[in-house]
């Protein structure tokens, strides 16, 4: 299992910001640098910024990522503690508290990430070579494999409640209480100042252990861990980094980067649009739920038959309690749905705080036979099942319908692929709500709060269907007289369902060939909506509704960008499939570096340049009442420890450790396989003087960033003559790919004058402006627009670059320039945008242009405006 390419982005934005964090040692800063990297400042709630930093723990970061529900917040939290570990967590032990809100979520995680074959476990298993314990609270207490052994030598998650730790709650008072197994964990030099200074709290605790410990904190579902005696408990902890995932963070959140919606939807994540049906009856809510979960689970078979996967499609009757869940009363409707209806028992479960049906069972089993459920709110979170396709909310009519909690339930799509039936890739609510404007804005909201854009959320990902007054009984019972319930409103649940009502196949099937037509219509819609988004599209940035407005090719230009494709450096496809039919690929330098091999460079390499720097930085008191969060690079204590253990090995296996040290830090580097990388570690640090192998074991990560400087030149290097080579012997040939789409999403913007090829064009430095001036001034332009950084147009090859100005002239003529302010890889793109004027046969001209003094191949920028004036 690997991360889509939004989560890829979100790891992505974790690594900047622990880059930042790493360079300034200074939490608010690297915070800052972060967002004005991603081109927002950190100013206000204002749309042109974001908030301040929030320091809730001194001295320790603390971050949130925002994931819509069914984003895989959990598979997310397994990928970033590799670069946390790595990049800042220098510490040496890897301790992890992964703290959950309640217990339904607990089982789960705990189950899923101790399971050898679940993805989850799999990747952290991957991550960090297979040395991984999970513990519990009660494996934690018992410390039977819980040690400082064992901590020194895994990565080790203890997988907690928030409630579990709360020095208030008296069922957990173990935590806090005097336990003889850690005594390993205590010695002479143990740092008491670390101990937690409260009343109740015994020294040799469980507590004490984690504060030593000195965490990493996995905060699942956040908002649920705001409160004061949340972060007093967080603290009591004593972390060194806590990352909070949730789908709706708190107004004291420090985002770092915030998962698109429409991104789940196109990586095949969620079951989207929610297709909503309102019925005139409880018993006809209950019809349409029984059919179309019949139907869904007709074409699930007939699918798993032509080698899909196999699904069971469940459905979600949610009652309405009157303030408490009457298990009495939820029996009879088992009952009556088997009496009535005709249901297998077998097939239906109960789910709600008294009762718990589900407790043994393993719904995505083929074993399992449920596929009814019956619940009020106990699966509102924390319960995942990517077989539930159906709400079915059964109430008296005049109950409000209250699917907040819940709706996140059905939207998780099996296996995370698209499935060849489009019923298969929606899920549905079906009501029966006197007041049906009222339930879809409970659903639209519901969807909100699970972390869903409010900007796209009520025209393409909820589709409403309403049933006019009479029509259903005509169509779904054509023969029979259907029973009325009246006076539902005073009814007890069970009781909305007449013992007299008839449930017809004929007239359930009428009523699936009516939803099927106009849910597929509604996923016709959306889908449309998907694919037109390209994946530069998706941005990491919260977005507000005047930020996502779309901004549109201004209609003078319309007819001429029409028939412009710009062209890229393509590859045949050697791999051609029904997937993927064209002919050509664009080239890349993952493709150019397939023949490259590490074995074959040299190991002599320079490392006079380290400065070797172990000091710990200390908190730095900013005034009196307030503490300027510090990033701390090292414990000095750890870094004693580390270089002890490694002297006290053999040769060989200080050689082993060095080495593994120096790759864990490195990190991987695709395409080169990790055992070729070690063996060149290992060579590398054989070839080493002694004072260097002195220092390097005081200072690995030091040696590994030099090291892996030197490898991606390597590979650069490789990758530059490779592309040199392939496109002098038309292995690579210059073809149409690039057209300018119709809209554009801009985080910043500013006025595009006259001839912006867009309403807007995205926001300009002042050298740019002076350009964008001078475009504006001159007679042969017939349009120019400002390529969006990393998102726009780029020039591949060797490696990708994005010109600034996209210029196109009366004669034809496409100018690409690049407007620099230093010299950093200027020769390397100037190269690269020679390529292209060379073999577009003079179509496209690249100019980089300096305000002064231009490197060789570059411009000064009077000679450009000279240039351009004559194309």
């Amino acid at each position: 299992m690997e991360l889509k390419k939004y989560q890829r982005l979100i790891i992505d934005d974790l690594e900047n910001f622990l880059g930042f964090l790493s360079q300034e040692k200074d939490i608010r800063s690297a915070y800052e640098k972060h967002w004005k990297s991603k081109g927002l400042p950190v100013t206000s709630y204002d749309f042109n910024g974001m908030p301040p930093y929030k320091t809730t723990i001194p001295q320790c970061p603390h971050v949130c990522i925002k994931v819509p529900t069914g984003g895989g917040k959990t598979f997310l939290a397994c990928n970033a503690l590799s670069p946390i570990f790595k990049k800042y967590h220098k510490a040496l032990e890897k301790v992890v508290v992964w703290l959950v809100p309640s217990t339904s979520i607990l089982e789960q995680t705990l189950k899923n990430l101790k399971d050898p074959s679940h993805p989850y476990r799999q990747k952290l298993n991957d991550l960090f070579s297979h040395r991984v314990e999970v513990y519990d609270k009660k494996e934690l207490l018992d410390a039977q494999s819980f040690n400082a052994t064992t901590v020194k030598e895994n990565l080790s998650i203890m997988v907690l409640s928030y409630a579990s730790l709360r020095i208030s709650n008296k069922e957990d008072r173990k935590s806090y209480q005097d336990n003889s197994n850690y005594v390993s964990f205590f010695n002479a030099g143990t740092d008491k100042s670390l101990l937690l200074q409260k009343p109740g709290v015994d020294e040799m605790s469980l507590v004490n252990v984690i504060r030593l410990l000195q965490p990493v904190c996995i905060i699942d579902e956040s908002h649920n861990a705001e409160s004061s005696l949340s972060v007093d408990m967080l603290k009591d902890l004593n972390p060194s980094f806590v990352l909070d995932l949730t789908a709706t963070p708190k107004d004291n959140s420090n985002i770092i980067s915030v998962a698109d919606s429409m991104a789940l939807k196109k990586e095949n994540m969620v079951k989207l649009p929610v297709v909503v049906y309102n019925h005139n009856r409880t018993e006809d809510v209950i019809d349409s739920a029984i059919a179309l979960q019949k139907s869904l689970e007709k074409i699930a078979i007939e699918l798993e038959k032509n080698g899909g996967s196999y699904i069971r499609p469940i459905v979600l009757f949610q009652a309405q309690s009157k303030g408490s869940e009457d298990s009495i009363t939820y029996q009879k409707l088992k009952e009556k749905l088997v009496k009535v209806y005709g249901l297998n028992e077998k097939h239906i479960a109960i789910k709600t705080a008294t009762i718990n049906e589900l407790k043994q069972e393993n719904l995505l089993s083929k074993q399992s036979e449920i596929r009814y459920i019956i619940t009020v709110n106990a699966l509102k979170e924390g319960w995942d099942c990517p077989f539930a396709y159906i709400l079915a909310t059964i109430a008296n009519r005049s109950t409000p319908v209250e699917v907040e909690q819940i709706l996140g339930r059905i939207l998780r799509l099996p296996n995370a692929v698209k499935q060849a039936d489009k019923m298969l890739n929606m899920s549905y609510v079906f009501t029966s709500s006197p007041d049906f404007q009222r339930t879809l804005d409970a659903i639209v909201q519901a969807l909100n709060k699970q972390g869903f854009s409010k900007l796209n959320t009520r025209d393409s990902a909820v589709v409403s269907i309403e049933e006019e007054q009479g029509v259903a009984s005509r169509m779904l019972n054509e023969q029979l007289e259907m029973f009325t319930v009246k006076g539902n409103a005073d009814k007890p649940l069970d009781e909305l369902i007449s013992d007299d009502y008839v449930y017809t196949a004929k007239s359930a099937n009428a009523f699936t060939e009516t939803i099927q037509q106009k849910a597929t219509a509604a996923y016709n819609h959306l889908q449309h909506v998907v694919d037109e988004l390209e994946d530069n599209d998706f941005s990491t940035t919260p977005l507000n509704a005047e930020m996502m407005q779309p901004i549109k090719i201004r209609e003078k230009f319309a007819a001429v960008v029409k028939d412009i494709a710009l062209p890229q450096f393509m590859r045949l496809n050697q791999q051609k499939s029904m997937l993927q039919p064209m002919d050509y690929m664009p080239v890349d330098k993952e493709w150019l570096l397939n023949n490259f091999k590490l074995s074959q460079e040299g190991t002599k390499i320079n490392f006079d340049s380290i400065s070797v720097n172990i000091r710990e930085v200390d908190l730095i008191a900013e005034s009196s009442s307030e503490y300027l969060p510090q990033a701390v690079k090292i414990n000095a204590k750890a870094r004693e420890a580390i270089i002890s253990h490694i002297n006290s090995l053999s040769s060989e296996l200080q050689l082993q450790s060095l080495t593994s040290m120096v790759i864990d830090a490195m990190g991987k580097m695709p395409p080169i396989s990790q055992p070729e990388l070690k063996k060149y570690t290992q060579r590398v640090i054989e070839g080493l003087e002694p004072e260097k192998l002195a220092e390097l074991k005081q200072s690995p990560e030091l040696y590994a960033q030099k090291l892996k400087i030197k490898v991606q030149a390597f590979m650069n290097n490789h990758a530059e003559e490779q592309f040199e080579e392939r496109v002098t012997t038309n292995k690579i040939v210059l073809r149409d790919a690039y057209t300018f789409p119709q809209a554009i999403t801009l985080i910043r913007s500013t006025p595009s004058a006259n001839y912006g090829l867009y309403t807007k064009e995205e926001a300009v430095n002042t050298l740019e402006n002076k350009l964008k001036g001078e475009l504006e001034a001159m007679d042969n332009i017939v349009f120019w627009h400002r390529n969006i950084s990393r998102k726009g147009f780029e020039l591949n090859g060797n490696f990708n670059h994005y010109p600034d100005f996209i210029v196109y002239t009366q004669s034809k003529k496409i100018i690409l320039i690049e407007t620099k302010g230093e010299h950093l890889n200027a020769e390397k793109k100037i190269k690269l945008g020679s390529y292209y004027t060379k073999y577009s046969s003079q179509q496209i001209h690249y100019f980089m242009l300096f305000d002064n003094h231009p490197p060789p191949g570059a411009y000064d920028f009077d000679n450009v405006v000279k240039k351009l004036r004559e194309m």
